[in-house]
């Protein structure tokens, strides 16, 4: 409100797995003064079954809905997660979005459902297959996936340019594959702090840049959102 001058509504999404768990209101009272909040909820677990209506649907939060809830179900058993990854994938690839978004997507659906080495070599050969056969344009990619792809561009002119562009596609974002996902977990980490603590996280910028391995970053995004304090924050970073 005081950003803005505007009222504001509270709406909780539940992604917890606890069906009966659901709660709509926040008080407390203290000193003769009493606090009261009711929201709206909305309850992710109310979605199992919806498989169809939620890859279906145009709504992005639709998609990641769906991800999520096979994220939990798929919590020890790695080939049902790689076959609802993939699955999901395919789900992408059949609507018509707009190239930044499923750009986000893509990358969402990845960081949502680990899976190991070897599978995620299979979704990211499966991945690219997707993207040759959509004649994706560079606009799709990120900075780094089209500064790959003009190196691969350059080795290639000697084959030809043709042959050079197609090989460069494939180096650039199997090789920049990484760095892309390390760039956008920092991304979602750094998001994530300034929604909660405003501008004063900008001093852990760099630190956070100097962060190199995926399932720290991972972490970090959770401490983000549920640290107390920017401190308390800071005190989880490595050192160094």
């Amino acid at each position: 409100f005081l950003r803005h001058n505007r009222p504001v509504a509270s709406f909780a999404i539940l992604g917890d797995p606890v069906g009966d768990w659901r709660p709509d209101s926040f008080g407390y009272s203290q000193w003769h003064t009493s606090i009261d909040m009711r929201f709206q909820v909305e309850k992710l677990l109310d979605y199992v079954g919806r498989e169809d209506e939620l890859s279906h649907d145009p709504n992005p939060f639709a998609i990641i809905t769906l991800a999520h809830l096979k994220t939990q179900a798929t919590q020890r058993n790695d080939e049902s997660r790689l076959e609802w990854k993939l699955r999901i994938l395919d789900y992408l690839y059949e609507q018509d979005r707009p190239d930044d978004q499923m750009a986000d997507l893509v990358r969402c659906l990845d960081l949502m459902m680990p899976v190991p080495k070897p599978m995620q070599d299979e979704f990211d050969s499966m991945w690219l297959q997707r993207e040759e056969e959509r004649e994706v344009s560079t606009a799709f990619m990120s900075n780094l996936e089209r500064k790959w792809l003009k190196e691969g561009v350059k080795e290639g002119v000697k084959e030809g340019l043709e042959k050079g562009v197609k090989e460069g596609l494939k180096k650039g974002m199997k090789v920049g594959q990484e760095e892309g996902k390390l760039s956008e977990a920092r991304n979602a980490v750094m998001e994530a702090l300034d929604a909660k603590f405003d501008r004063s996280a900008d001093t852990l910028v760099e630190n956070i840049k100097n962060v190199d391995d995926l399932a720290m970053l991972r972490a970090l995004l959770r401490s983000a959102v549920t640290a107390p304090t920017l401190d308390d924050f800071r005190s989880l970073l490595p050192r160094g």
